[in-house]
């Protein structure tokens, strides 16, 4: 399979997958998908082909972080003088868009008026022996395609992870399927002690 015929796949796949991942599994690099991109783009004129690839690189090469102000502002660095709108409109016919950076994703959800059961924990995390005492919890992941959750539980006793799940949401179906995997691998006796945070996903009648 030649490189071309992998970034005409991409090309034709890229509206239903990420195309991050689809270099990766083709092992086409990025830059070299949208250089071949950019000679298939409606053009007005060969210039826009040439600068598109320009745009491409300037974008791989900052991590994907630079929108048309940065790219146009490294343009005329480099000694090429172009308006924000042409800029724009090639990077929209390339598909290409600054990835936003975000430092906190909330994973906890308050808002509910769900039962809370009591905290039989009360926050002693040592464990005498294996499923005495487990805990749960949710946390995010985040990634060129979006955020993924996590789920998972812990045995406090070995301090391993027992159950976990993934998802696009974090829900209480997320977090029931961590549980049902810890459950079925580890089929506890009466007595367990299973702690979570106080999280909508946690108070839900089904979890519960």
């Amino acid at each position: 399979m030649t490189a071309e015929y992998k970034c005409r796949i991409i090309r034709e796949l890229e509206h239903k997958y990420c195309v991050e991942k689809m270099c990766r599994e083709l092992y086409v690099s990025r830059a070299s998908y949208y250089r071949y991109k950019v000679g298939y783009i409606p053009v007005r004129s060969s210039r826009d082909l040439e600068m598109g690839s320009k745009i491409a690189a300037i974008y791989e090469a900052n991590n994907k972080r630079y929108g048309s102000p940065r790219i146009r502002a490294e343009l005329s660095r480099i000694g090429i003088h172009t308006s924000k709108r042409r800029v724009e409109r090639i990077m929209d016919q390339l598909n290409i868009h600054a990835l936003q950076k975000k430092s906190h994703k909330n994973t906890t959800d308050s808002k509910y008026s769900l039962s809370v059961a009591p905290n039989l924990l009360n926050r002693n995390f040592t464990a005498a022996h294996p499923n005495e005492k487990w805990v749960a919890d949710t946390t995010y992941i985040r990634t060129t395609c979006g955020w993924i959750y996590l789920a998972s539980v812990v045995d406090l006793h070995s301090r391993k992870v027992i159950g976990w799940a993934m998802g696009n949401g974090n829900t209480k179906e997320l977090v029931i399927k961590a549980l049902n995997m810890a459950i079925t691998r580890r089929k506890p006796g009466k007595g367990l002690i299973c702690h979570s945070d106080r999280g909508a996903q946690y108070t839900s009648h089904e979890y519960q």
